[in-house]
């Protein structure tokens, strides 16, 4: 019972060969005798057909004659023939004429048995009659059975030797295959120790090698399995361990987000008191010590709330939930504006500020302005920081052509500060990490600002890069491609700037100082001239007191400088001044106070260019006055101090003002009586501001509310605008973010279009 399967191939191979040969038998034995019956029966007509003929010829003269006789005659002769059995001889009527032997009979059955060949007797064209022989068939039939016995006889016999050789090839083909039904049944009981033997040199003996290749190949094969199920079984402890620290560390995670918020609540809720007494304060009536340590307190602050902003940041962008906020931006504005707020902190350090904006740069483009003025700002505060002596340059230019629709822009700050080894310049982007230890002794900080100004340029789609060398000041840039966005609110004067083109003579040694002013010039449109002659406007250091002199560059001059008109001109002068004492204007010079941003600078050449002067705010982009009427306002907030701020602030701005402690109350006011806005903090007891809003909104109230919070996690803005909130304001609030978005409710009370009031 070792091998039932193959006895089994070996029966259906032999069955299959002798019954493929009997088929074939039965096929030659069916056909073959019909075929040679039908041979013979056609070549015994033929022959008998040829005697017809040759008697059709012999009797022709007998019927052409009527002779009976002679025609009788002549049948003796072939009668004699055996295989003639009868014979008869009609005339052209159709008369029998003579007969010999058996008539033909009128019996079907008689006639199968026999076999007829008729001839026409002719002589020249007359037909004289016919001639019909008959014979039996049976010599026919004899021959057809001996036929039909010897091919039986052969067929038996092939078939005989057909199965012998099957025998004999199926014992010499299924030997091999034994052997490999051998060796495939150990293996399928885990066998794996046996092999084929090789019997000649066959295609069977090609497998044979081929399977026991395939069996060492095998046995490495499953050598390997097992000590890889080993591994997946490690693995597969390891992996429930990274699950379960993965869930540990989701619910730690989970953990740490609320705790940032309620940090950021619990720190900003205090320090929306502490900052707004304090400005409240300092509009006050005071001593210049109570001013000085009120500003002290108010600085302090200020950076509380910068490092608690920038633990924040890290969260979101660790978190994976920063969000850009693409929309119109105003470069000029942006740029001027950083230059103004750093400004005075590089002036108290000995540092010369300088702010360019380049002659191909839009003004107008569409980013996230406030992530870019955060880098910008993070690499100028770090530049200041560290740098000593010097300059500090915030610059941006265009790096190439990008069509109508888009422009690639390079954003730098560069220092000559004490700069950065190559080892160092990866490390300083890691989280709380510094060049070296001494530099958090000496300069202070918490290491975060470039991190987080690093991945914000790599979300916009830029990358922070830095070429530095130690003790030669470091040139931090990235590179934005950014659409462009409609001119939006430019002012008028600052359209009708670029479209004049002034012709500009400098004169001016500073080098860093004149390739700002030529950038921020080439901004506006302005042509720089070699001759003072040829020129509108002479810009020249406030050292030189003679504005008939012309002075170009190279000369010995201060960091200070002037615009003039040249000599026999009556226009007004624009002075660039350094960071000393503001002075005033005078008929013949126009002075502005450095860091000379874009908007400063094209402000004084404005003014020089006869039009009506513009100070640095209004140069700026932004709100052309504050609100234009008293305003109702509900406050719902529960803190008390936050309450007496926001009391305050508004109140000192005119402004009508109902304080509540809780949603609940807000409701009811806000439903019984009527204002233009609810200013609504979050957390309340009873109800807090979110389901307040929704109870507003669901009652039918289309009140403008806003919310006060103190949350800044991810996700906050968006919570709130779903609620049915109008806006967003995050604690602590400054005052201009708040008087911004009353005048922008105020502006729309009277009718004017605004924006949806938010705050940054």
């Amino acid at each position: 019972m070792r091998r039932p399967r193959l006895r089994t191939i070996r029966s259906q191979l032999l069955i299959g060969i002798v019954c493929a040969f009997g088929i074939i038998g039965v096929v030659v034995f069916a056909a073959l005798p019909r075929l040679v019956h039908q041979v013979m029966l056609q070549s015994e007509e033929e022959k008998l057909g040829g005697v017809a003929a040759a008697i059709a010829q012999v009797v022709a003269p007998g019927l052409d004659f009527e002779d009976p006789e002679f025609v009788e005659e002549s049948l003796g002769y072939f009668f004699k023939l055996p295989e003639i059995h009868g014979i008869e001889v009609y005339d052209s009527s159709g008369d029998l004429v003579c007969a010999a032997g058996d008539p033909f009979p009128e019996d079907p059955a008689a006639q199968e048995r026999l076999l007829t060949a008729t001839s026409e007797v002719n002589q020249g064209q007359a037909e004289l009659g016919r001639v019909v022989l008959i014979t039996r068939k049976d010599a026919l039939d004899a021959a057809l059975r001996n036929t039909r016995v010897v091919i039986l006889a052969m067929i038996l016999l092939a078939v005989s030797i057909a199965g012998l050789a099957a025998i004999i090839v199926a014992n010499y083909i299924l030997r091999p295959v034994v052997d490999l039904h051998d060796a495939t049944r150990a293996i399928s009981e885990g066998d794996l120790g046996g092999s084929v033997p090789i019997r000649g040199s066959t295609e069977l003996a090609d497998l044979a090698r081929a399977f026991n290749v395939m069996l060492e190949r095998l046995r490495t094969t499953t050598t390997s399995r097992d000590n890889l199920e080993k591994e997946v079984e490690a693995r597969q402890r390891a992996l429930e361990e990274i699950q379960r620290l993965k869930e540990r560390a989701e619910k730690l995670a989970s953990v740490k987000s609320e705790f940032l918020a309620n940090m950021s609540h619990e720190i900003r809720t205090p320090m929306n008191g502490i900052l707004g007494l304090t400005e409240l304060a300092l509009d006050s009536n005071l001593d210049t010590s109570q001013r000085t340590y009120l500003n002290g307190v108010l600085e302090a602050g200020r950076h509380l709330l910068a490092i608690l902003n920038d633990v924040l940041d890290l969260s979101k962008i660790e978190a994976g939930k920063l969000e850009m906020n693409p929309v119109t931006t105003d470069l000029a504005d942006l740029i001027s504006s950083l230059g103004i707020q750093h400004g005075t902190v590089a002036h108290s350090k000995g540092i010369r500020l300088h702010v360019a904006l380049g002659p191909e740069v839009p003004r107008f483009v569409v980013a996230d302005g406030l992530r870019i003025r955060q880098i910008l700002a993070n690499l100028t505060g770090n530049a200041i920081k560290f740098t000593s002596e010097g300059f500090v340059r915030i610059a941006i230019s265009a790096e190439g052509e990008r069509g109508a629709t888009q422009c690639q822009l390079k954003f730098s700050v560069k220092d000559t500060g004490i700069g950065v080894a190559p080892s160092k310049r990866e490390a300083i982007f890691q989280p709380f990490e510094q060049a070296d230890g001494s530099t958090t002794r000496n300069f202070g900080g918490t290491g975060l600002g470039l991190t987080i100004s690093l991945r914000l340029a790599t979300a916009m789609g830029g990358k922070i890069e830095l070429e530095s060398a130690p003790a030669e000041g470091s040139d931090f840039y990235f590179t934005l491609t950014l659409p462009r966005a409609p001119l939006g609110d430019e002012p008028a004067w600052s359209t009708s700037l670029r479209g004049m083109r002034p012709r500009v003579h400098i004169a001016l040694d500073d080098a860093e100082i004149e390739d700002t002013v030529r950038s921020n010039l080439g901004f506006w449109g302005a042509e720089i001239v070699a001759q003072e002659a040829t020129a509108d406007l002479l810009i020249r250091d406030e050292a030189e007191q003679d504005t008939s002199r012309v002075r170009p560059s190279g000369t010995d001059l201060s960091e200070d400088a002037v615009i003039a008109p040249p000599r026999k001109q009556p226009l007004p002068c624009v002075l660039v001044l350094g960071t000393g004492p503001e002075r005033g204007n005078t008929d013949e010079e126009r002075r502005v106070q450095a860091p000379f941003g874009p908007l400063e600078l094209g402000s004084a050449l404005w003014g020089c260019l006869g039009g009506q002067a513009q100070d640095a705010a209004g140069a700026r982009h932004s709100f052309p006055g504050q609100q234009t009427a008293p305003l109702r306002i509900l406050v719902a907030e529960d803190n008390p101090t936050n309450q007496m701020v926001i009391t305050r602030m508004l109140e000192r701005a005119g402004h009508d003002v109902t304080v509540v402690e809780n949603g609940s109350d807000a409701v009811d006011h806000a439903l019984g009586e009527s204002f233009d806005v609810i200013l609504m903090d979050w957390h309340m007891p009873i109800m807090n501001g979110l389901e307040a809003t929704a109870e507003l909104r669901r009652r039918g109230s289309r009140v403008r509310i806003v919310a006060l919070t103190a949350n800044a996690l991810p996700g906050d803005r968006d919570l709130c605008l779903e609620a049915g909130m109008n806006g967003y304001l995050s604690k602590p609030i400054r005052r201009a973010d708040l008087e911004k978005l009353l005048a922008e409710i105020a502006r729309s009370k009277e009718g004017l279009h605004v924006g949806s009031p938010q705050a940054a």
